[in-house]
């Protein structure tokens, strides 16, 4: 992915609560649907 080559840590945020804050393959996944 483009993003793990800019960013080396992600945050998802849901609803305005932090829902993943970590390694940004993890937060990718997360995104997508994975955890």
């Amino acid at each position: 992915d483009l993003v793990s080559k800019i960013c080396d840590r992600g945050v998802v945020l849901e609803h305005g609560n932090l829902r993943f804050d970590g390694p940004i393959k993890e937060a990718v996944k997360v995104i997508r649907g994975g955890d």
